[in-house]
């Protein structure tokens, strides 16, 4: 049994997703969705929310990476499943509504007919989802109530944008599915309303097992949700229990977590970087026997010796953030080519170096985690 369907809806495993070859959207983006709960996606604009949406309605195929809705890979075109649809899933025991009536999808864009009033096109989807006319009538004004919709026979092209928002979301609605997929659904939406809808998507996933996904950069309204997933320039910075990640990152605001996920992804991606190119210039410069100097980023690197075995000292501290750093730096580093040498402090690797046991010294900055220097005495 796959873990979709004992316990997640959706499995999003390491998606890439780029539009054309210089514009990368999602990197190596993985997220779970449990079943019959609220799952939130947060996010600046332009941080992937609706690709990855667009994605899991089988609307993009990503690049790289594995995708599973109720245990079937997205799209209509998919060889192994037949059948036409959102997610291409033949009917069965497990997902008898999937594709079809099970799906309910808002997207970012309106996708309503100008020239219908808000009854015409709630009936229209209605006869799409093969609903009869008493239950569609009754669906109708119980939405109407809920989500204090204009006057039924007010024409779309009449209606503001947030008006707009209110009957795409309806007709997302209108079928009761088993899985509803919301991008945005309560910008410019009153805030009264947008209470309402978070209260009735809390029921459905309680008492029909429904599962939601819902987009939002209003971050302070995704603290009832079930779960949570902060995106940030295509990578999942943060996921989990909303009050959870308040504990985790001592904060009194998920706005707060956001912040701090973000600052932290931007710190490892750059250390990362920074790794990356002081393992370049030692590997590359390290058969030369004259001592090789070089200046980058604003730190000095002076490396000199032998081929191989070269050794070196590292400060590795579990208790405070340099653990990150050093795990994240020695793991770029060729043991064949560096004997590793750990220590408590940066005074005493640095004294190991003058001692002439190491010829190179990591100095690290307690502060902000950054490389700052790289020391290496002749010996």
């Amino acid at each position: 049994m796959s873990e979709t369907s004992a316990e997640y809806a959706v499995v999003v495993q390491n998606v890439c997703f780029s539009y054309g070859s210089t514009h990368p959207v999602l990197t190596q983006l993985t997220t779970r969705i449990p079943k019959g709960q609220i799952y939130a996606l947060l996010g600046s604009n332009g941080s992937g929310k609706t690709t990855l949406l667009k994605i899991i309605c089988g609307r993009l195929t990503p690049r790289s990476g594995r995708v599973e809705v109720f245990g079937c890979k997205p799209g209509p075109n998919h060889p192994d499943i037949p059948g036409p649809g959102v997610f291409g899933c033949k009917p069965g025991p497990n997902h008898p509504d999937i594709p079809g009536p099970g799906v309910g999808y808002m997207p970012q864009e309106m996708a309503l007919f100008e020239n219908f009033s808000i009854k015409q096109i709630l009936t229209y989807y209605a006869m799409i989802y093969g609903m009869s006319g008493d239950a569609m009538d009754s669906r109708i004004k119980e939405l109407s109530v809920l989500l204090r919709l204009p006057q039924m026979d007010r024409r779309v092209d009449r209606l503001s944008g947030g008006e707009r928002r209110l009957v795409s979301l309806s007709a997302a609605l209108i079928h009761s599915p088993k899985l509803l997929i919301l991008d945005e659904p309560t910008v410019g939406v009153d805030p009264l309303i947008r209470h309402q809808i978070w209260g009735y998507l809390e029921d459905q996933c309680l008492k029909n097992d429904t599962t939601v996904i819902i987009s939002t950069h209003y971050m302070s309204e995704a603290i009832n949700a079930g779960t949570v997933c902060f995106i940030s320039n295509g990578q999942s910075v943060a996921y989990g229990l909303p009050q959870e990640l308040l504990l985790d990152y001592r904060c009194h605001t998920l706005d707060e977590v956001y912040y701090k996920s973000h600052q932290e992804i931007q710190i490892k991606n750059s250390n990362d970087k920074v790794a990356s190119e002081i393992c370049n210039e030692i590997l590359y410069n390290s058969n030369k026997s004259d001592t090789y100097r070089k200046s980058f980023d604003g730190n000095l690197l002076i490396v000199y010796g032998e081929i191989d075995n070269i050794p070196i000292a590292i400060v590795h501290r579990e208790s405070n953030g340099t653990a990150i750093l050093f795990h994240q730096f020695v793991d770029l580093l060729d043991s064949r080519l560096f004997a590793k040498r750990l220590y408590d402090t940066n005074s005493t690797a640095y004294e190991s170096v003058v001692l002439g046991q190491n010829i190179l010294s990591i100095v690290l900055d307690e502060e902000d985690y950054w490389i700052r220097a790289l020391v290496v005495w002749d010996r």
